[in-house]
């Protein structure tokens, strides 16, 4: 088995591999974009293999003969765009960014969740108005959501404005996506949206997009909750890392 320090070593190397297969094939292009939606989606419950969401992306209408399944798909596709196309244009988050993507991806698929004194309406990407409790504590309280939200998303505007190396750009994407988790914004969709704006963070300097491997879903889940108990991102981190490992040193997915 590879040292960490082996494996940061070799991580760069498998990355230029990875993109110039990339840059290369459109095939394998084409390859990777529709496991990234299923991969994503699938942690989320949907049903749909990579070749059923390419015919449903390459004919779907949006109509009541759709499963729940592919109306999510649809709208993760949808978020995949609003993402690219603020990291083509080196567009800085901003709380609204965060708002609209969290609609984005619970357009067709949210709904209301009622409340005592105000329901929260996810197809709107309102915040979270109520207590949510996980297997480690609570999240954040909902009077501090937004105030959370606005520090984390001014630390990954300064990362980007800065230097990076490599590693430290995929440590500034990953951190986003464990605070999105972990503030939990929303009533419904924060999974996919915590993983979309780490994708964010990815593109915006043109690097690969990291994915969670469904099959790893259970040590996803583990890792996520260590890092609550420990107050530490250290081992979502190294899980995470051995994820973009996995992806790079093969064929892609």
């Amino acid at each position: 088995m590879n040292s960490p320090q082996t494996e940061s070593v070799r991580l760069p190397d498998l990355i230029s591999r990875y993109l110039l297969k990339l840059a290369e094939s459109d095939a394998f292009a084409r390859e990777q974009t529709l496991a990234q939606l299923y991969y994503s989606t699938a942690l989320d419950g949907s049903g749909l293999v990579p070749a059923q969401i390419a015919s449903l992306l390459d004919t779907h209408e949006i109509n009541s003969v759709l499963t729940s399944s592919q109306l999510m798909v649809i709208d993760y596709q949808q978020g995949q765009d609003l993402i690219a196309g603020w990291a083509i244009n080196q567009q800085p988050l901003s709380l609204l960014d965060v708002q609209r993507l969290g609609a984005c991806v619970m357009h067709h698929t949210g709904g209301l969740t009622p409340q005592l004194l105000q329901s929260v309406d996810s197809r709107l990407g309102e915040w979270r108005t109520y207590e949510v409790m996980g297997t480690s504590g609570s999240y954040e309280r909902p009077h501090k959501v937004q105030k959370a939200l606005l520090e984390v998303i001014k630390q990954t505007n300064t990362s980007l404005q800065g230097k990076q190396t490599l590693r430290q750009l995929y440590e500034t994407s990953f951190r986003l996506h464990y605070e999105l988790i972990r503030i939990h914004p929303f009533a419904e969709g924060n999974g996919r949206v915590a993983r979309l704006l780490m994708n964010y963070v990815q593109l915006y300097r043109r690097q690969p997009q990291s994915v969670v491997f469904v099959e790893d879903r259970l040590s996803y889940l583990g890792a996520l909750d260590l890092a609550f108990r420990s107050k530490s991102i250290r081992p979502f981190d190294a899980f995470m890392f051995g994820q973009l490992t996995k992806l790079v040193s093969t064929d892609g997915y």
